[in-house]
């Protein structure tokens, strides 16, 4: 499901990454009680699923990969996060739960909206349903549009491919296939608003602050953002 070497974290995307995952993880476990049970999909770098260890009562994350699963418990041996090791595909549980977290997760699988359509079972009645997507239609990609860098601003790059990517989304086909799998959207937000490329950032040598600038004025703005959150409901 994913390229498990592309999570060493050695692009040039790493400083962007990091502060775009601890951002998600903010402003999620923002929203949710410290009593709450969450289910993860995907340990990925484990920025999210560390980030996210200790803040909830119970706490678990699917991931089919071993040597990522590996990893995360050499980089946090001390993290209170059980891990499954599963295809989501195949994960089930007569566990119901407070949330469930599909963090940069549906762009990676090949058929996504089966994979919405079956978490939601293992959602309490009210649960929460968090997703974060890339944006096709991000400010620096329709710029680069503009300037007939990217011709097709839903077309895979290189770095798509080493992520394992297989789509993108924008706020309307995110929300779309959210809405499809039986949630009720509650909110939208854009997740780091830029109008440059990482790589420029880090030749500018931009630093945290103007990161942080860009997470805090991306939220109001999901349609042009990097990236998309989305907070959704089961019925």
């Amino acid at each position: 499901m994913h390229e498990s070497n592309f999570y060493d974290k050695t692009t040039v995307y790493n400083g962007e990454t990091d502060a775009t995952l601890n951002w998600c993880v903010e402003r999620i476990s923002g929203s949710l009680p410290a009593s709450a049970s969450v289910l993860e999909l995907g340990l990925g770098f484990g920025d999210c699923a560390g980030g996210f260890a200790g803040r909830f009562a119970r706490h678990i994350v699917i991931d089919a990969a071993q040597d990522v699963i590996d990893r995360f418990r050499r980089e946090h041996p001390d993290a209170p996060v059980d891990i499954v090791h599963a295809y989501f595909e195949e994960f089930d549980t007569p566990e119901r739960f407070d949330a469930v977290v599909m963090g940069f997760v549906l762009e990676h699988l090949r058929d996504p909206d089966a994979v919405l359509r079956r978490f939601a079972r293992f959602l309490k009645p009210g649960g929460r349903l968090y997703v974060t997507v890339p944006n096709a239609l991000a400010l620096h990609r329709r710029l680069g549009r503009r300037m007939g860098l990217l011709p097709d601003p839903y077309a895979l790059g290189e770095y798509d491919r080493a992520a394992g990517h297989l789509r993108y989304y924008d706020h309307a086909t995110a929300q779309a296939a959210v809405e499809a799998a039986g949630y009720t959207v509650l909110r939208a937000e854009g997740v780091l608003l830029k109008c440059i490329t990482a790589g420029q950032m880090q030749t500018l040598a931009l630093g945290s602050d103007y990161l942080r600038a860009c997470l805090v004025v991306g939220v109001d703005h999901p349609d042009i953002a990097n990236a998309i959150l989305l907070e959704a409901s089961r019925p």
